[in-house]
């Protein structure tokens, strides 16, 4: 026969969730880890898109912390990797901003896939450029412009009625 012992608290423990080792501006941040198949181009891809070099390179990782968005990003080279389905998004707060996006990753070689102007759907009405990383990945770089009351979709013109958005 066993006897069930309850686990006592570590003093440790305690300290490491009232501590947090990294700063960040926020009080919390997300969380992403995406599995590529070229480790090297989405490097780069992700570097414009962030605008920053990653934090911590591996042969078969890299971490990004940026600031803005704050996020903890990771890639992590895997040869079956996939496009998923739906998309990531970052919002911004003017259309000058999307165009610094949309420039910062052209000038690397990669283009936006489809942009829009007074976009409604979603719920909102919005200026957007969609941008695939190396394993065709969609990200929306968006500005909300205006509000809508229902589920409008943007019709087969836009990257969500297109497949982009789930």
């Amino acid at each position: 026969m066993s006897a069930v012992v309850e686990a006592q608290p570590s003093t440790t423990a305690k300290a490491t969730l009232t501590t947090r080792a990294l700063a960040f501006p926020t009080e919390t941040r997300p969380h992403v880890e995406l599995r590529v198949k070229d480790l090297d181009r989405s490097l780069v891809f992700y570097q414009a898109l962030f605008n920053r070099p990653p934090v911590e390179v591996g042969t078969a990782h890299a971490r990004f912390n940026p600031y803005n968005p704050a996020v903890d990003f990771i890639l992590r080279a895997d040869a079956s990797a996939r496009a998923r389905d739906g998309h990531f998004g970052i919002q911004l707060k003017t259309t000058t901003d999307i165009t610094k996006y949309k420039d910062r990753v052209e000038a690397k070689g990669f283009r936006a896939m489809l942009e829009e102007a007074e976009t409604a759907c979603c719920f909102s009405v919005a200026n957007k450029a969609w941008i695939d990383d190396p394993d065709g990945n969609q990200w929306e770089i968006f500005v909300v412009t205006g509000e809508t009351t229902s589920e409008v979709r943007c019709g087969p013109s836009c990257a969500c009625e297109a497949g982009g958005c789930s």
